[in-house]
């Protein structure tokens, strides 16, 4: 009943949008339209539906291991079988929300927040969090090629768990003339265009970015304060940390700040713990 009734309700949203105006929507609607309908695509298992609103490659970071992939497509799979494994069904998605659109050109940036509810072996359960999109227009036609969930979870503890921590300050603590790009990853969502950097160069690229945005808007001595991690898992060498933080700075010399968090896909190597993927969720 509970699927019917979710068919039902796309079929309505679906001739809504059908019958509006094109002239009349907004991009700023149309990617929350997108939105809205990749979560009753998933709820309904309509995968053709579901697949078309997705562009690839992109980026995708999750809380079971290994924590990140290099395509919303390849997410789906792994989630698919993580379910199969470890006894999930029922799984629906509740949009909340939207805390945050925000559309340049062809590109956007979505904060959400939503309810994720399933059964694990027969046993209800339920999990709040945000979720951090990117979207991009091609043809007229909005796609999802980037998202991070971020919520609350265990917290692991140990030699690792203590190490993820110290690498994720060693990345974002210094101050902005101080960050090192390597330091950073090569997937990163972020709220300002383009929104989404992949690729050898993307922390250099999104770190020049970020300079030449506080330049034109004035804002100077930007840190980050990074709180204690709200989550963190480890899978052998792959781990996903999540990092409530507050960002301030002088906006023409008068203090200003932002609270958000961090969503952290780390990987280690022969050298220790690294992050390869993040994303900002700004509150």
């Amino acid at each position: 009943m509970l699927r019917q009734y979710l068919r039902a309700v796309f079929l309505a949203f679906a001739a809504v949008m059908a019958c509006a105006a094109p002239a009349a929507a907004t991009d700023k609607s149309d990617v929350m339209a997108t939105i809205k309908a990749s979560i009753l695509y998933g709820n309904t298992g309509n995968d053709a539906g579901y697949a078309a609103l997705i562009a690839s490659p992109g980026i995708a970071i999750d809380e079971f291991g290994p924590y990140r992939w290099n395509s919303v497509a390849a997410w789906g799979a792994a989630l698919a079988a993580y379910d199969t494994q470890n006894g999930i069904t029922d799984a629906k998605v509740t949009l909340l929300g939207f805390r945050h659109v925000n559309v340049e050109g062809g590109s956007a940036y979505v904060v959400s927040r939503e309810g994720y509810a399933f059964k694990e072996r027969g046993k209800p359960r339920r999990e709040m969090g945000d979720v951090a999109y990117t979207l991009t227009k091609a043809s007229g036609k909005w796609q999802i090629d980037g998202f991070a969930w971020l919520s609350k979870g265990g917290v692991d503890q140990g030699a690792d768990a203590d190490a993820i921590v110290a690498a994720i300050h060693t990345a974002f603590d210094p101050p902005l003339d101080k960050l090192d790009p390597a330091a950073l990853g090569s997937a990163i969502i972020d709220e300002f265009p383009p929104y989404r950097w992949m690729g050898p160069s993307a922390a250099t690229d999104w770190l020049n970015t970020l300079k030449q945005g506080a330049a034109a808007q004035g804002l100077t001595d930007i840190m980050l304060h990074l709180a204690k991690p709200v989550h963190v898992s480890i899978t052998g060498d792959a781990a996903y940390a999540v990092v409530p933080t507050v960002i301030t700075s002088l906006k023409h010399g008068k203090p200003s700040k932002e609270d958000g968090s961090f969503a952290i896909a780390l990987t280690k190597d022969g050298s220790g713990w690294r992050i390869t993927d993040w994303a900002w969720a700004t509150k």
